[in-house]
């Protein structure tokens, strides 16, 4: 088994959640995610990886733009 794993989300939903929302603004801008990242096996079934995403929306909703790039780490265990 290779302890490298690349992976990629083509296309997915993504739910933008705004908090603590205001008096204007709505808390929820749907859209889309495509992503891509990598993860190793480090020691028996704990993982270590990290991804990057690009979220995109219809636009701009009550002056909010979440459209963008995000990335991070992340430690995990496999079951």
């Amino acid at each position: 088994m290779n302890r490298f794993r690349p992976w990629i989300i083509p296309a997915g939903f993504g739910m933008h959640i705004i908090s603590p929302p205001g008096e204007s603004a709505s808390f929820f801008i749907p859209g889309v995610v495509f992503a891509g990242g990598a993860e190793y096996r480090v020691w028996k079934d704990f993982y270590a990886g990290v991804d990057a995403r690009y979220h995109i929306t219809g636009g701009k909703k009550d002056g909010i733009n979440v459209d963008g790039v995000t990335a991070g780490g992340y430690l995990g265990i496999g079951f």
